[in-house]
């Protein structure tokens, strides 16, 4: 176990009510129990269920912070989610450390993120409010993610990889202020749903960078549903709109294409 990683494995629901030293310090929950975060806590945490037969689940409620503060690299983002272990942010807020390739949450293996109030907000260069992998799931019920203001490749709200699929049903997801400030980007076999809720690029023009702002970019073989909601123009760095959706077919294989079906009321 590496130093400063702490696993609690404690048979019931357990809230997390004490902030953590100033050092950057990794908190493991691998029980299969529901733990709650209602206080700001400086450090890493995972979420897994490696070692029980049901999900783990944490919950970031109202006056609940988790920022990594520190952290400087992809293993530093502030909540990663693994296995099929649940993380729902309820009211509180999760941030990205600050440092490049930190992220704010990151979902893996077939985990699921639900975002059902509060706010996930991205940090520096690569430092996504939310990055999800493998066959994780991401709902957005309410609250707001938002991007990163980074001059120079910065964060986006959602990133997403491989057989990820991402639900959006309300909630508020918005692009940074920064380099190209998309809100959302997806590739590879993600399929990504909107029911409700608003996407907005960002506003490229305040950074002073190239660029161009854009609600949801779908790459490669990514599927995108639209069937209700509002999709918003970002306004570029020239201080003209925005792209509200854009679709990129592979660049090493133009053969994979992305999938746009629009049928949204």
């Amino acid at each position: 176990m590496k130093p400063n990683c702490f696993r609690y494995c404690l048979p019931s629901l357990i809230l997390l009510s004490c902030s953590t030293s100033s050092i950057v310090a990794q908190t493991v929950l691998d029980d299969g129990t529901t733990y709650v975060i209602s206080t700001p806590q400086n450090g890493r945490f995972e979420v897994r269920d490696s070692l029980a037969p049901l999900p783990t689940t944490l919950r970031v409620v109202s006056g609940g912070v988790i920022n990594n503060v520190g952290g400087s690299s992809f293993s530093d983002g502030s909540l990663a989610v693994f296995d099929t272990s649940i993380a729902e942010i309820d009211g509180g807020t999760v941030l990205a450390p600050g440092g490049n390739f930190a992220d704010a949450i990151q979902a893996f293996d077939s985990s699921t993120v639900n975002i059902n109030g509060g706010t996930v907000t991205a940090g520096g260069v690569f430092a996504d409010a939310i990055q999800a992998f493998g066959s994780s799931t991401i709902n957005v019920f309410n609250g707001q993610i938002t991007g990163g203001d980074a001059d120079v490749n910065d964060a986006v709200a959602i990133n997403a990889f491989d057989d990820v699929t991402i639900n959006i049903f309300g909630g508020f997801i918005r692009g940074g202020d920064g380099f190209s400030s998309e809100a959302v980007i997806v590739r590879d076999q993600v399929v990504v749903s909107m029911f409700g809720g608003v996407v907005s690029g960002g506003d490229t023009s305040l950074s002073g960078a190239g660029g161009q702002a854009a609600g949801f970019i779908i790459r490669e073989d990514a599927i995108f549903n639209l069937r209700g909601g509002q999709i918003l123009d970002g306004i570029s760095f020239d201080g003209g709109p925005g792209i509200g959706l854009q679709l990129i077919r592979g660049v090493r294989n133009p053969s994979q294409r992305p999938t746009a079906n629009l049928c949204g009321t």
